[in-house]
């Protein structure tokens, strides 16, 4: 059974999440993809925190962790 909340499509099964920022439905056949990418970009923001705190630019930080590229869809 699918159902619609305002654009979004929700089947049995998915998974919704929500924050302040907002909410996402993540398809219960991509939920684990999905998973370790936001776990990866996770990481890199822990090490980018971490260079910043040894004195190193947030955009120096960011290019030496492929910070950008993270959130790139893969083919």
């Amino acid at each position: 059974c699918t159902v619609n909340l305002s654009d979004a499509q929700v089947s049995s099964g998915d998974i919704i999440v929500g924050n302040a920022d907002g909410v996402v439905v993540v398809p219960h056949d991509r939920a684990e993809e999905i998973y370790e990418l936001a776990a990866a970009i996770e990481q890199t923001e822990e090490n980018i925190i971490a260079d910043i705190e040894n004195g190193i630019s947030l955009c120096e930080a960011r290019k030496r962790h492929g910070y950008h590229d993270l959130q790139k869809r893969s083919k």
